[in-house]
């Protein structure tokens, strides 16, 4: 009865190792999980930076032009996606006496943009192209510094402008007094 048993089991052994060996690979299980995700578009922006001081300027003989510039890189963010493109722009009114209640036109100036770098980690490469120009009239209508085309503006960049970006030609029929000077960036969509 011993013999029997030691053999049943064996045999059991054999049957599920022989069962397990050659059992038929061929079925395949597939199995799909699907999940979605809903992105939203990110925020389109610009922030500006201060312009420095201009400090005390005297009047003289001679026109002479005062020159300065930004505190620090402008910052556009476009972050709607690739088929969107902007402009950047920048107009002035008139430099203006505050004491005196005077407009001075066609006195203030601007330089071209120095660089434009893409900031942080993305496999978009091409940049929003640097709009060249000499130094341009602010108050004489809107001036454009830089512009996207073809999906360029996606992404956060920085933009600098040279040192002395923003110019002020002070001539002899100035009055003396406190002036103002307002600059009006604009960031817009284009086609």
């Amino acid at each position: 009865m011993k013999r029997l048993f030691t053999v049943g089991i064996v045999l059991l052994f054999y049957i599920s190792f022989t069962t397990v060996g050659y059992a038929d690979n061929s079925q395949e299980i597939i199995k799909e999980d699907k999940v979605e995700v809903n992105i939203k578009g990110g925020s389109f922006d610009l922030t500006t930076a201060p312009l420095n001081e201009f400090g005390e300027i005297t009047i003289e003989i001679d026109d002479v032009k005062y020159s300065n510039g930004f505190q620090g890189p402008f910052i556009v963010k476009d972050l709607r996606g690739i088929n969107e493109n902007w402009q950047l722009t920048v107009s002035a009114a008139p430099l203006r006496n505050v004491t005196r209640n005077l407009e001075f036109p066609n006195v203030l100036s601007i330089s071209p943009l120095s660089k434009i770098e893409r900031q942080g980690n993305t496999t978009l490469k091409t940049l929003p192209e640097i709009v060249k120009f000499n130094e341009s009239i602010l108050d004489d209508g809107d001036v454009l510094i830089a512009q996207s085309k073809n999906g360029s503006g996606a992404g956060q960049f920085s933009l600098t402008f040279p040192d002395n970006a923003i110019h002020i030609a002070v001539s002899p029929e100035m009055k003396q007094g406190k002036y103002e000077l307002k600059l009006n960036w604009k960031l817009q969509t284009v086609p």
